[in-house]
């Protein structure tokens, strides 16, 4: 008989969520053959957790690229309403810019006669 007491199988819950049979106590050496299936087997789980990787870098690749999209979008939008704003509101803020030089040259106007009124009083003034 051998050393090695077998024992019978327990169900143990993987990391993920996977039952799996194990053994309770130490495992049984594995054949050549066992470890190159497991070997392929590991490989295998590798190259499909790395393809789904893939797979959502690209799906935020394309997100980021759709979101890109509408904002240009959206800037080319918003540059074309200000331009729009922008020639509305040109006619009267020129309107407004003309009735205010008028007002400040008619003040200006108004503040020279005055001086020249002061002038004129200072003047008699000094002249009696």
């Amino acid at each position: 008989m051998s050393d090695v007491q077998e024992t019978a199988p327990v169900a143990v819950a993987s990391p993920a969520g996977v039952v799996s049979a194990k053994p309770a106590e130490a495992p049984a050496k594995l054949s050549a053959i066992q470890q190159v299936e497991q070997e392929i087997l590991s490989f295998f789980q590798q190259r499909e957790k790395a393809i789904a990787n893939l797979h959502a870098v690209e799906g935020a690749i394309q997100a980021g690229q759709h979101i890109l999209a509408k904002l240009k979008a959206g800037e080319a939008t918003a540059i074309a309403e200000a331009k729009k704003l922008i020639g509305e509101a040109k006619p009267e803020v020129e309107s407004a810019l003309s009735v205010v030089k008028g007002e400040a040259e008619k003040a200006a106007a108004f503040v020279e006669a005055k001086a020249k009124e002061v002038v004129a009083a200072v003047e008699a003034d000094l002249k009696k």
